[in-house]
């Protein structure tokens, strides 16, 4: 016991620790059996899942303000330990010291669920996050203190001065996307065509406050509610199903997509597939903005049709009668075999945008509508992956 006391004797100099214990057979037992050693009384978690309620916030989140211990089991690496152990050495940092005393604030998320608002003056005094991880990855992060305890006999000795003891008290939750077989590829497909679930797809949006509808939300205001400007509606959604103005099904993918569009939040990864462009590049049409489907935002807008020829200063009517003859052909043959190639009777307007993706010659300027309620059209020289840090850049009006 003296040797496992040397190693614990500067745990509080640090606002974090990571122990890593390589495993237990009682690991609940061996977490306290480490708190018993720490020079403090402590709260006692267990984490399952990576994602906090607001109900997490009065066991975890509270006490750390109040400037108490708590000491969290993981079994295994657990992204969330990551992050609690990130966030809070980044809000215990961000304060300052002046003239010996902290000062300063920090706000911070700890998930879609959870913020972290911390005020330092004079009299406060930051708590301890202690994370114990037994097995899995050997991962301590941007923890302060770190202890490694490999040793059997001082796992045993641990094990038991915390036997026992009640079960502890577990906070986060796992993805409500698992077991549902919502890919990415499939999550943002069905995100853009929601609205076609909906009897009357194309009906108003209600804009009235969650709060105080009293109509059921359709499929089209669900897929509103989860645009990427949105917040998280969770609990108003949760409670519309209780009075029964969202069916179980809408309230289902509400949730998983709620969980699946949070792990896709890092900014400037890769997009997954054209669904997710379409998804995204939303947001943007909502601004005002349009995607013109060309390699430069230079170009005029002049339409295929009317557009010089290169080094010309005039467009010649040889040139203008060419261009009619290719369209006209090229729409003539369309609209005679369209029930073949396509499977369906399009309008004239949906036989001209296909012309125009063709490259076909017409007297519109390419603008393509991304929305999920209208039509999906790729400019072909466009690269199939797209990085989000690269739509700032795009040819965009």
């Amino acid at each position: 016991m003296a040797g496992l006391t040397e190693k614990f004797r500067y745990i509080g100099r640090f606002n974090n620790a990571y122990i890593f214990c390589r495993g237990s057979d009682t690991p609940v037992a061996f977490l306290r059996g480490v708190a018993a050693l720490l020079p403090a009384p402590a709260h006692l978690l267990e984490v399952r899942g990576d994602y906090l309620e607001r109900a997490d916030r009065a066991p975890l989140i509270d006490p750390l303000l109040r400037g108490e211990w708590v000491v969290i089991l993981s079994r295994g690496r657990s992204t969330l330990c990551d992050m609690l152990v990130s966030t809070w050495t980044k809000a215990t940092r961000h304060t300052t010291r002046l003239g010996g005393e902290r000062h300063g604030s920090y706000h911070g998320n700890l998930g879609p669920n959870v913020s972290l608002n911390f005020t330092v003056d004079a009299t406060t005094q930051p708590g301890r996050l202690v994370i114990v991880q037994v097995g899995g990855e050997n991962y301590p992060g941007l923890a302060g203190e770190r202890i490694y305890i490999d040793d059997d006999a001082d796992i045993r000795t641990l094990e038991a001065a915390g036997s026992g003891a009640e079960p502890l008290r577990t906070v986060g939750r796992y993805s409500r996307a698992g077991g549902t077989g919502l890919t990415i590829e499939r999550l943002y497909r069905e995100l853009c065509l929601l609205h076609a679930r909906d009897e009357q797809p194309m009906q108003p949006l209600d804009d009235k406050p969650l709060s105080v509808r009293t109509a059921p939300l359709a499929w089209r205001d669900i897929q509103r509610l989860l645009v990427p400007e949105e917040p998280w509606r969770d609990d108003e959604i949760q409670e519309m199903y209780a009075r029964g103005l969202v069916d179980r099904e809408k309230l289902d993918f509400y949730l998983a997509a709620h969980d699946e569009l949070y792990e896709q939040r890092l900014p400037d990864r890769i997009l997954s597939c054209v669904w997710e462009a379409v998804w995204v590049y939303q947001a943007l049409e909502r601004e005002g903005q349009f995607f013109r489907g060309q390699a430069s935002d230079k170009w005029r807008l002049d339409s295929t049709l009317l557009r010089l020829s290169p080094g010309a200063d005039a467009l010649s009517t040889g040139v203008l009668e060419r261009r009619l003859r290719l369209t006209d052909a090229f729409l003539c043959d369309l609209r005679g075999r369209q029930d073949e190639l396509l499977g369906t009777t399009l309008n004239e307007d949906e036989l001209l945008a296909i012309a125009q993706h063709y490259g076909v010659p017409n007297t519109s300027p390419r603008f393509h509508t991304l929305s999920a309620g209208g039509s999906v059209l790729c400019d072909a020289r466009s690269p199939a992956r797209v990085s989000r840090r690269s739509h700032r850049g795009h040819p965009l009006l």
